[in-house]
């Protein structure tokens, strides 16, 4: 399937930047004070996906927001992703976990300055994991009747699922 971008988020001044496709404006964690973690930008897709990665256009700064943390939702848990730093420059990057069914992330950054707000990360998608019929066989069909009949068939590939 590809990257999907969420299709809602929450939780920041202007969370929509964070899927609208330009790497130049981002979303902005409000205030927080200094050695304290931000609050949570929620990143939301309309329905489940099978995914086992995410990528992030973000940096982390040494000086005053050196730490993200993301996790990802199952629709019963949230699941840690990641939680370090990034690159120093903002880029995107990849962060990989055990693939399973996702319905939104959320992210937030360590704050060791002054009080202050982190602004940055920039755009964030999904990696849909594509989903493979199974292969099936048939054979004839036996004790046929009126109303019944046997099926046989050998299942080769159960799809990955």
């Amino acid at each position: 399937m590809g990257w999907i971008s969420p299709t809602g988020a929450s939780g920041w001044t202007n969370p929509h930047l964070i899927y609208d496709e330009d790497t130049g404006t981002g979303p902005t964690a409000s205030s927080t004070p200094k050695d304290t973690w931000a609050p949570f930008l929620e990143i939301t897709l309309s329905s489940g996906i099978i995914s086992d990665k995410i990528q992030i256009y973000a940096a982390t700064n040494a000086t005053y927001c050196p730490t993200i943390d993301i996790d990802v939702y199952d629709g019963e848990e949230w699941t840690g992703v990641f939680e370090g730093a990034l690159g120093a420059g903002v880029e995107w990057c990849e962060k990989t976990f055990t693939p399973q069914t996702v319905t939104k992330a959320r992210i937030r950054f360590y704050r060791t300055t002054s009080t202050g707000a982190c602004n940055l990360a920039k755009e964030f998608d999904f990696w849909e994991i594509p989903i493979t019929a199974p292969t099936v066989t048939t054979q004839a069909v036996t004790a046929i009747q009126p109303t019944t009949a046997t099926g046989h068939g050998n299942i080769t590939n159960t799809g990955g699922e």
